[in-house]
């Protein structure tokens, strides 16, 4: 896929009323036969993908809205971003989410819908 780059991660941030709408916003749905028409749930349907490799994401919603820094933090290899997402979250004008989800090896160059509840804050190298 043009968007696979080893090396990357694409980090979003958002806000969510509870952890079953978080969930059921990452709830992948297949069709019976496998056939990829649409895309395999609403975080990827925001973000402009059909599929996306699950393996490669990490994704939490904590119970409060935290720093930038702190919510980055839980993730792997996030002391090699954390400072450089929390600068770039910042310029967005979001200093605190109770939600992050992170695609590993993925340089992301779409648009996030704006009916989104997340935002792109940006592609970091680790």
């Amino acid at each position: 896929m043009d968007w696979e780059q080893p090396g990357t991660v694409a980090v979003w941030v958002g806000d969510f009323p509870s952890r079953d709408e978080f969930e059921s916003y990452l709830q992948e749905q297949t069709d019976e036969d496998l056939a990829i028409e649409k895309p395999i749930n609403r975080f990827a349907a925001d973000i402009g993908f059909g599929f996306y490799d699950h393996d490669r994401q990490e994704a939490e919603r904590f119970k409060d809205a935290l720093p930038i820094s702190e919510l980055i933090a839980p993730f792997s290899n996030s002391a090699s971003f954390a400072s450089e997402a929390t600068e770039s979250a910042a310029q967005k004008g979001i200093t605190k989410a109770d939600t992050a989800i992170l695609l590993f090896d993925c340089n992301y160059r779409q648009t996030t819908s704006q009916d989104a509840p997340i935002r792109f804050i940006g592609n970091f190298n680790y």
